[in-house]
């Protein structure tokens, strides 16, 4: 896991920070500090009010288009605040999505296999 490494989208060139980055140990980079989308595991962004648009749709897209297997948004200024898990990533869009509402049940699956406690991820 990993929160200061740059994910390095090789389909439109593009270069995104993270809040949370999970790669496996043999996961292909690009530089010192930079990683290929398509060996990173998972990404997760904390929405802010500066970051609401960015990571809720330029971000979606762009992990999506790079192969990103999991997005993971944690966003307390949704109505109503919730957990997401973007999966199966496509060039147009992740093909699937989970949400989870404060207090309700949200699983990682397998190879992560975490339960999240959704209350204190958006308390």
């Amino acid at each position: 896991m990993h929160a200061n490494l740059t994910a390095h989208i090789p389909a439109t060139r593009e270069r995104l920070v993270p809040d949370l980055m999970v790669v496996p140990a043999d996961a292909p980079g690009f530089g010192d500090d930079e990683i290929l989308s398509p060996g990173i595991l998972l990404v997760a962004e904390v929405v802010s009010p500066s970051s609401r648009r960015q990571d809720r749709e330029t971000k979606n897209r762009a992990y999506a288009q790079g192969g990103v297997a999991f997005y993971l948004l944690i966003d307390k200024f949704a109505d109503p605040p919730a957990v997401t898990l973007y999966s199966q990533p496509a060039d147009d869009g992740y093909y699937h999505q989970q949400s989870a509402s404060a207090g309700q049940p949200s699983r990682l699956p397998d190879p992560l296999g975490v339960k999240l406690d959704t209350a204190k991820l958006l308390a």
